[in-house]
Parts: C-alpha cells; sequence; structure tokens
C-alpha cells in the first residue's frame, strides 16, 4: 500500500449533508500536503484553542452545516428509538439469575456513582428495576480526571451465548482506504445509551 499522502479534494455542501443523514458524523478530517491542511472538528467549539487541531479555521461550509445538525452532537435525552434489531441478551440453557454484591467504595466514589445514577434517570436513558440479576458498579479515572461509569457484566457474559462471526482482515480494510481525503470518525462518548435493549431483557 502507498504511503503518499493522497492530494486533498473539495467535498460539496450535499455531500456532507448525505454524511450527516446517514450517521452520527462528528469529524471530517482532510490530510495535510503541501497544497491544503487542515482537520476540521465537526461538533467542537470554533472558538476552543484546546488544542492545535481545534486552531485551524473551520470553513463556511461547515459551520453552516453544523448549526444545521446541532441535534446530531447533543447529549442524548431520553431513550432511542425502536429498530428492528434492538440489542439482546440470550442465556445458556438453564442459566440461573446473577446477583453480585456490590463493591467497596469510598464515600466520595459512593457520591458519584449516585449522583451519575440520578443523572441518568432524570435524562431517561435508564430506569428504575426490580429484575433478579445484579452487577456491581466501577469508577474508572478518565483522562480528564472526571469518572467513567462501567457495569462489572464478566459474571453475566460468562452465562450468555456469545457471538461468533469471522472479522474482516484489517490489511484489506485499510487498502481500501487508498486515496481517500475525507474520514469520519463515529462519536461513542454515549453509544452505551444509543443503542436500546428489545423488550424483556
Amino acid at each position: 500500500m502507498s504511503t503518499s499522502q493522497p492530494s486533498c479534494k473539495p467535498v460539496s455542501a450535499s455531500k456532507l449533508k448525505g454524511m450527516l443523514r446517514r450517521g452520527a458524523l462528528t469529524h471530517v478530517v482532510q490530510i495535510s500536503n503541501n497544497t491544503c491542511d487542515g482537520i476540521y472538528a465537526l461538533g467542537a467549539d470554533p472558538s476552543s484553542t484546546s488544542s492545535p487541531a481545534d486552531s485551524a479555521p473551520i470553513p463556511e461550509i461547515i459551520a453552516t452545516l453544523l448549526t444545521e445538525y446541532k441535534h446530531l452532537f447533543e447529549e442524548p435525552k431520553g431513550l432511542p428509538p425502536r429498530r428492528a434489531h434492538d440489542h439482546q441478551i440470550p442465556l445458556l440453557p438453564g442459566a440461573q439469575p446473577v446477583k453480585s454484591r456490590p463493591y467497596r467504595y469510598t464515600p466520595q466514589q459512593k457520591d458519584e456513582i449516585e449522583r451519575q445514577v440520578y443523572d441518568m434517570l432524570s435524562r431517561g436513558i435508564i430506569q428504575r428495576s426490580s429484575s433478579p440479576f445484579a452487577s456491581p458498579v466501577l469508577l474508572v479515572r478518565k483522562k480528564d480526571g472526571q469518572w467513567r461509569f462501567c457495569v462489572d457484566y464478566r459474571q453475566l457474559n460468562e452465562l450468555t451465548v456469545k457471538n461468533k462471526h469471522p472479522l474482516p482482515v484489517i490489511d484489506e480494510l485499510l487498502d481500501e482506504l487508498t486515496g481517500a481525503t475525507v474520514f469520519t470518525k463515529l462519536d461513542l462518548r454515549s453509544g452505551y445509551h444509543q443503542i436500546r435493549l428489545a423488550v424483556g431483557e
């Protein structure tokens, strides 16, 4: 595969609109070379100077799209819509409910867990449950110093039927990018709250 950088090519507004309609497009990246350069972050604050990538001026065409599709970059509120294939957790035959006791937390961690739970309840992305299943919560420190809310589902995973699908060859996927000048990146920061569980799960 060639390692030379392809030349930048302009992208029409209609094409960018199509990308936005097809999915949660959050970034448009143009590869730098002798004639053009810049990383344009969709959804980023144009006045932000937090990184060199954000210091590049945002073209008017992209700024207009940011304004038109600003709802795509908002925090999720409420549950996502029902889709043809909602998430399911198929259990092995004869599996019994998993009931794991909570971990020990410091008072500060306990307060943070309660704060995040109340926040998710108020936004409607979780609901109160009387399920016989119970898994403990972990707090993982993020790079910015905030806490990431994680649930330890290892025992539940042991009782779950595993999905087995052939994986694509990574080298072939990279070869398909040859000559590409525009790339997209999905914002998975709230990814676990964008897929709805099937009824009865």
